[in-house]
């Protein structure tokens, strides 16, 4: 299990989505059989790596190090891609879901590989903040997906614009079925999610750090992403009919939105801590010069 490196299960996503991709020369069968078992294996391989790394860092995933919480997260989206493909096989998810997968563990390049510091007696809350947040993302981005699918049939059909043979999507009020699902479900988590880690934030650092914590850009920009999800939370409560069209543009507003935000807030910070590093390696070598 040892020698499952991330180029397994990153080739087997892109191999599956070379398949999807090829069905465009003819719809069949096999070939969506052979997507759905390539997908299946870069799954199995991906699990097989997290739990060969949860047993060298003697710690779950989500606890281990950034790096490998981009992995879970792909994992899981993942998951939902093949569930979805099993239960449905209108569901053409692949062309965008695919492509999700493979850019979330690109990204995890961005994010450190250190080891985390051993948890404190905030083991269970700490978890619990994870878990609730990789959920809450995951659906996230699941309805990313479905909200771009939606927005697609429905452009589709308003302008009678003829659908490829090989792209073929669930209906219109499935796909909004599924969104209104997602939302229901992740605001909750991602709201739990989020005030647990601050309470975490403040219990370990003191209420000095509240004004740390808010100065952040990316609490900021989840901050506004968690509220257009929950503007679209309370309006689903209310509204006795939501529109499908105005709740897949918020959804896919939202989801966009925060992947953009975690991923350009790492990018920045490893830029940020090379151009500290360099700046520090030159003030100790002009200060060896006479």
């Amino acid at each position: 299990m040892g020698r499952v490196s991330v180029m397994c299960f990153f080739a087997s996503y892109g191999l599956a989505l070379a398949i999807e991709l090829l069905r465009a020369l003819g719809r069949s069968k096999l070939q969506r059989a052979a997507t759905l078992a390539v997908t299946a294996a870069g799954l199995v391989a991906h699990t097989i790596y997290l739990y060969h790394r949860s047993q060298t860092t003697s710690l779950p995933p989500l606890l281990s190090s950034m790096q490998d919480w981009m992995y879970v997260l792909a994992w899981l989206v993942a998951l939902v891609y093949l569930f979805v493909s099993f239960s449905d096989r209108d569901a053409g998810a692949g062309v965008l879901a695919l492509p999700l997968i493979m850019i979330l563990i690109g990204a995890a390049s961005l994010f450190s590989p250190a080891q985390r510091p051993p948890v404190d007696l905030q083991y269970s809350w700490t978890m619990l903040h994870v878990v609730m947040l990789v959920f809450g993302i995951g659906g996230l981005l699941a309805g990313l997906i479905v909200s771009v699918m939606y927005l697609w049939q429905h452009w589709r059909l308003k302008s009678r614009t003829p659908v490829a043979g090989w792209i073929t999507f669930p209906s219109l009020e499935r796909l909004h079925r599924w969104n209104k699902w997602l939302v229901m479900t992740s605001v909750p988590l991602l709201t739990m999610g989020m005030a647990i880690g601050v309470w975490l934030v403040l219990v370990r650092s003191g209420h000095d750090a509240a004004e740390r914590v808010w100065s952040d850009p990316l609490v900021v920009l989840s901050l506004v992403s968690w509220c257009v999800l929950a503007a679209s939370y309370v309006w689903m409560l209310v509204a006795v009919r939501t529109p499908g069209r105005q709740m897949a543009s918020l959804t896919a507003f939202s989801g966009a939105l925060l992947l953009v935000t975690v991923l350009a807030s790492q990018a920045l910070s490893r830029l940020s801590h090379g151009t500290a590093l360099h700046g520090t390696s030159s003030s100790r070598s002009t200060g060896d010069r006479p």
